[in-house]
């Protein structure tokens, strides 16, 4: 599919003309242009904490080291995980690469409440983690493993693509279909303020925007998870999943017996 290419100065132009700050034929004053570029990478600061906003996931793998059990995650030189910070892990493996060919095991993404639960959290023995745990310290993160990782084991991790923001005004920059409107249509709403002579956005434009929006999220959104059972058990809500099995939506499959 085709993308969109834009510079800077492009998504700032588009926006201002939308809500009437600037007029057909007329450019953009260099003052001006380059306050709404700080505005709208600040709001593509804000879309990249959003999942639905964020159209692509990248997979890292990063060398564990035998009894090392937590490990600092950023984009400096201090960071063993030299990597751009997460905002959010999305899933995890344990990459058996002692073993040929490679063996990748799930790892269960533990809350603050989960690991807060583990009463021994650095046991004697390193072996192979079933667990993980990111706590989003600034600016680099942090990963916790239980148990402590054992020789020969890798993480593989899904991190979210951050949403890349405009350097300048003039570098061109290419977006999937559909993130020319998400951008111009948004950012035109949030220079609906006093500052720029504006107290409230034209109801066009609102609705322009929510429809870039609900379009995205409708693209990015992943499907519930089901949990599958064999069609004889009893508890199972009704539905069939087309290959004989009822199905049931669960919010969460989280293992209990690490605690």
């Amino acid at each position: 599919m085709p993308t969109t290419s834009a510079t800077g100065y492009d998504i700032c132009a588009r926006a201002a003309k939308y809500v009437g700050i600037l007029a057909a034929g007329e450019v953009l004053a260099a003052e001006d242009a380059a306050d709404i570029l700080d505005i709208g990478n600040g709001m593509l600061d804000a879309f990249t904490m959003d999942r639905l906003y964020v159209y692509a996931s990248t997979f890292n793998t990063c060398a564990l080291t035998s009894g090392t059990q937590s490990y600092s995650i950023g984009a400096t030189a201090a960071a063993p995980f030299n990597l751009t910070r997460p905002n959010k892990i999305e899933e995890a493996n344990i990459v058996i690469t002692s073993q040929t060919p490679n063996v990748r095991r799930p790892l269960y993404i533990m809350d603050d409440s989960d690991w807060m639960s583990i009463s021994i959290r650095p046991l004697p023995t390193p072996s192979i983690p079933t667990a993980l745990y990111y706590s989003r310290d600034f600016p680099n993160g942090t990963l916790y493993f239980w148990p402590t990782p054992q020789s020969g084991l890798s993480v593989e991790l899904e991190l979210w693509t951050p949403l890349a923001q405009f350097a300048d005004l003039t570098t061109a920059f290419s977006f999937p279909p559909g993130y020319y409107e998400l951008l111009t249509q948004n950012l035109a709403l949030r220079l609906c303020t006093p500052e720029w002579g504006l107290d409230s956005p034209p109801g066009a434009i609102f609705a322009l925007a929510q429809q870039s929006r609900e379009r995205i999220a409708s693209l990015n959104s992943d499907p519930p998870p089901q949990l599958r059972t064999d069609a004889g058990l009893q508890g199972t809500r009704q539905g069939n999943d087309g290959a004989g099995q009822q199905r049931a939506n669960v919010k969460n499959l989280a293992p209990q017996w690490y605690r």
